[in-house]
């Protein structure tokens, strides 16, 4: 009986220090996870700070379209989706809007429509009323430029942005409570979809 317990005890001590070098193994093994660059992704909201706005700035609800000018089936979103978000939403002041440009790598290198109109747009950013003159036009299909100023920094920071948040198609866009906690759409979305999201 003496000699049972005795391996019984042999035993459990054998055991607890398989379990304690494991242990002490597999947390010297195991890399750390670093997740300041995932952390980027999971609180993404848009940076909006210094970019214009239509509607009132105190309104809760923060629409930001992330868009390419220049393209047919991108001017659907304004012609379609833009008008319905106006009248019920920013002119009655429960929301405000901000347009992002979408930009790409590809874009800038070969200056194509969408940078030239993108750099034309952005250049009047500090003109206030002319800024939402120019979208207007450059949305309906006329031409709005050729406005020079030196923003190559900006472009180029707009279209990393793009690019590090997957956005590639328009519109994508971002809809929250003072641009915290995001709904996203990706498309043209139909009105019943935006006013149970609004």
């Amino acid at each position: 009986m003496a000699n049972i317990n005795k391996w019984i005890w042999v035993f459990l001590i054998i055991v607890l220090c398989i379990s304690y070098f494991s242990v002490v193994y597999a947390v010297r093994v195991t890399p750390v996870i670093k997740t300041s660059g995932y952390q980027k992704l999971i609180d993404f909201k848009p940076e909006i700070d210094d970019s214009p706005y239509l509607g009132n700035i105190t309104a809760p609800i923060t629409i930001i379209v992330y868009n390419e000018l220049g393209c047919d089936g991108c001017n659907a979103f304004y012609i379609q989706t833009y008008p319905y978000l106006y009248d019920n939403y920013i002119k009655t002041g429960k929301a405000r809007l901000y347009y992002r440009p979408l930009l790409l790598g590809r874009d800038i290198s070969e200056k194509s429509l969408n940078y030239n109109l993108t750099k034309s747009l952005l250049c009047t950013s500090d003109a206030g009323d002319k800024y939402w003159e120019a979208f207007r036009k450059i949305n309906v299909g006329e031409y709005y430029g050729p406005v020079e100023c030196d923003i190559d920094m900006k472009l180029s920071d707009l279209a990393q942005e793009n690019q590090f948040f997957g956005i590639i198609a328009g519109p994508t866009i971002y809809i929250g409570i003072n641009n915290h906690d995001n709904t996203i759409i990706t498309g043209i979305p139909a009105q019943d979809r935006l006013r149970r999201i609004l």
